[in-house]
C-alpha cells in the first residue's frame, strides 16, 4: 500500500466538522508514487487565499456508519500541481481500507460502499500526515488547514447497488444509484427536500472537479460546517 491509514472509533455519529476534527492521518509509507493510479481527481479552488503552499496534501476522512459504532479512517494523498492553489490534481493508488467500506448488503441489496470527506492542508512539518493537537479541532506539528470541500464527497464502490434493490427503491444514499459503478467517484451533496430525512449524493460525471473552498488565511483549526453542505446523507 502506498498510503498508510489510521483507524479510530466514534460512539455517536457527529456532524461533518466533528468527523474531520477527530481523525488523524498516518504518515505516508514513502515518497514514491510510481505506477498507475486507480483514480486521479481534478481539484479547483474557490475563494482566495493570502498565501500559497508548496507542500499541500489532501486529507480524506472515510466514515463507516454501517458498523456497530461509527468507524473513521484517515488517508492522505499528495497534491500534484505546480500552481496550487489555482488548480491541482491528486492521485489515489489504492482502494480505501477494508474497515472503511460500509456493507449495506441484504436480502435484496448488494452494495458495499465507502464515503469520504475531503480537505486540503499544508504539511508544514513535512511528515506527510495530519495529527490533532491538544486543543480540540487543532492541527499539531505546525500544519495548517488550507480549505475544505463542503458540498462534495469521495465515493468508492466495492460492490455496486442492485438494480431495483433497497438503495434504489427507498432512495437511500444516492439520487442515481445505478451510476455507482465499481471504483472511485466524486459525489455532490443534494439537500433533503421537505419531508425527507437525509441528504443524498449524486454521482457526478467523470471529469467533474472537486471544489475546495479556501480559507482567507491558513488556519490551525477547522471552521464550522455551513448549513448548505448537504452531506448528512445516511
Amino acid at each position: 500500500m502506498r498510503m498508510t491509514k489510521h483507524r479510530s472509533t466514534l460512539f455517536i455519529l457527529p456532524a461533518v466538522a466533528a468527523l474531520l476534527l477527530t481523525a488523524c492521518g498516518a504518515p505516508l509509507a514513502d515518497g514514491n508514487y510510481d505506477g498507475e493510479p486507480l483514480y486521479t481527481l481534478r481539484g479547483r479552488i474557490t475563494g482566495s487565499a493570502q498565501s500559497a503552499s508548496a507542500n499541500a496534501y489532501m486529507g480524506i476522512v472515510w466514515v463507516n456508519w454501517a458498523k456497530n459504532g461509527d468507524t473513521v479512517v484517515a488517508d492522505v494523498a499528495p497534491v500534484q500541481a505546480t500552481h496550487f492553489p489555482a488548480n491541482f490534481d491528486f492521485a489515489l493508488f489504492d482502494p480505501p481500507p477494508a474497515e472503511a467500506i460500509m456493507d449495506l448488503s441484504g436480502p435484496d441489496e448488494d452494495a458495499k460502499i465507502a464515503t469520504g470527506f475531503l480537505f486540503a492542508f499544508d504539511d508544514i512539518d513535512g511528515d506527510g500526515t495530519f495529527v490533532l493537537g491538544a486543543e480540540q479541532g487543532s492541527l499539531a506539528g505546525g500544519d495548517a488547514l488550507l480549505g475544505v470541500s463542503w458540498s462534495q464527497a469521495l465515493v468508492y464502490v466495492d460492490t455496486p447497488p442492485r438494480a431495483g434493490g433497497r438503495l434504489e427503491r427507498e432512495g437511500l444514499l444516492f439520487t442515481n444509484p445505478l451510476e455507482a459503478t465499481p471504483g472511485y467517484h466524486l459525489g455532490a451533496g443534494v439537500c433533503a427536500s421537505v419531508g425527507e430525512v437525509h441528504d443524498r449524493l449524486e454521482i457526478t460525471q467523470e471529469d467533474t472537479p472537486v471544489d475546495i473552498a479556501l480559507l482567507q488565511q491558513p488556519a490551525a483549526t477547522f471552521p464550522d460546517v455551513p448549513d448548505s453542505a448537504c452531506l448528512d446523507f445516511f
